[in-house]
């Protein structure tokens, strides 16, 4: 559990995400000796297909945490819905490539939240706003705090969310944007001294998270502190549900299948991660999957941005 100065901001008033999303239990793992988590999810089942009723009112419930700062929200949460409309990408076309891609950054949001109990500090919206691209092609920037024994670890957690149709797809555009990046090693001063994190924080909060994300070679010795980086990755991708079962043998199938992929899942990324040299880090990865993503998406997104009650997909 995250011990820091600053709260979440993942809205679970309203619709739990425990009732959105079935956690699968599987043993499979990272291989790294840092700390990482794999988790797989799945949405409820209905007429041989996913449903998305649930998952679509938890997204509307956090449009507004998601892409306003805490100030901006705080200011106004009556509003929040229709300025965080106005900062998210319209849907125009179907035949638009990237359309619907936000789906992704705020599942990645809302896990990294509520299931890792990582505060965000800016989403992908508010880093767009900066000229000063310090984290270039960050879905979000999270904070993730926890303690073993008598140490102490602060991560700043740089979210990577993709969405295909192949999950092997997924996950290799997911690494292509983290090594594009690879996290200047500075990033965290660049990130504490920007602009838009000067307009996200008080001049309180801001010192506080500076001094948790910013190394301080004897206070952070004399007080058994790690002061590191890591990846919190969301990846998403087709899966089709056996129509010719019944209902029972069906949701067991399903869930024995997607258990059997989460071996497939870590297997690859641990490929990619000795691949780019990343043992380094701790990862926290999220998986789940849909029925079509490439409409799924538009879909999706096109009934969050246009404010409308949702049509089941």
């Amino acid at each position: 559990m995250t011990n820091a100065s600053f709260g979440k901001t993942v809205i679970t008033k309203y619709q739990d995400p425990d009732k959105v999303f079935y956690k699968i239990d599987q043993d499979t793992k990272l291989e790294l000796i840092n700390n990482n988590e794999l988790n797989i999810f799945m949405l409820n089942i209905l007429n041989n297909k996913f449903s998305y009723k649930e998952l679509f009112n938890l997204l509307k419930d956090n449009l507004g945490s998601y892409a306003l700062s805490r100030k901006q929200y705080i200011k106004n949460p009556e509003r929040a819905i229709s300025k965080a409309i106005s900062k998210l990408r319209d849907i125009k076309d179907n035949g638009d490539f990237g359309a619907g891609g936000e789906l992704g950054e705020i599942l990645l949001y809302i896990f990294l939240e509520y299931y890792l109990q990582a505060p965000k500090i800016l989403s992908k919206v508010e880093l767009k706003t900066n000229n000063n691209q310090y984290v270039y092609n960050a879905d979000g920037v999270h904070f993730y705090q926890y303690k073993k024994g008598d140490c102490s670890y602060n991560q700043l957690v740089i979210g990577e969310s993709k969405l295909k149709d192949k999950l092997k797809d997924a996950i290799d555009s997911a690494f292509d944007s983290i090594v594009s990046s690879k996290i200047k090693e500075d990033c965290d001063i660049d990130l504490v001294n920007s602009e838009i994190f000067k307009e996200t924080f008080s001049v309180e909060e801001a010192e506080r998270i500076k001094n948790l994300i910013i190394p301080s070679v004897t206070e952070d010795y004399e007080t058994n502190t790690y002061k590191t980086k890591a990846f919190g990755v969301f990846v998403g991708s087709d899966y089709i549900i056996d129509s010719s079962l019944p209902l029972k043998e069906q949701r067991i199938n399903t869930i024995e299948q997607i258990k059997n992929l989460s071996k497939k899942i870590a297997k690859y990324i641990n490929i990619n991660i000795k691949k780019y040299k990343l043992e380094g880090y701790s990862f926290y990865v999220y998986f789940l999957p849909f029925n079509d993503i490439k409409t799924d998406k538009k879909n999706i997104m096109k009934q969050l941005l246009t404010n409308d009650a949702f049509k089941e997909i």
